[in-house]
């Protein structure tokens, strides 16, 4: 009854999301599913394609913003200031239905950001929801 979710993360494993369906799908559990990040993909394709492909596969989503130019680590940037088409991806998760949680992931951690960072990235996802 423990429900594991796998995060595509920058470790060139699976760049795909058909791959990541073959995954999850080989478990044959329905306790098998994707954290899905939504900036984490923008090197190797885009987060409202991934989305529609994992459909009912995802458990939960990380929100995170990203600019490819950059292309690395430095590249992570907060919400709306980088490539991620917020309105697509919007409309992808409600496509699929997903109804759980948005979680905000920042880099660096929150736990070394001041205080009103935290309203900042609030609004930015209050934002992004009503897209």
């Amino acid at each position: 009854g423990v429900q594991l979710a796998l995060e595509p993360v920058w470790n060139m494993f699976l760049l795909s999301p058909l791959e990541w369906v073959g995954l999850i799908d080989g478990f044959g559990s329905p306790w098998a599913q994707v954290y899905f990040d939504v900036a984490n993909v923008l090197l190797t394709g885009y987060p409202e394609q991934w989305i529609r492909i994992l459909g009912k596969r995802i458990a939960r989503v990380h929100m995170k913003d990203f600019k490819r130019g950059v292309g690395t680590l430095d590249g992570f940037c907060h919400l709306l200031e980088g490539d991620v088409d917020f309105p697509e991806v919007m409309a992808a998760l409600r496509e699929v239905s997903y109804d759980g949680w948005l979680t905000v992931e920042y880099m660096p951690p929150l736990a070394s950001a001041p205080d009103y960072l935290i309203g900042i990235l609030s609004q930015a996802l209050d934002r992004i929801m009503w897209m």
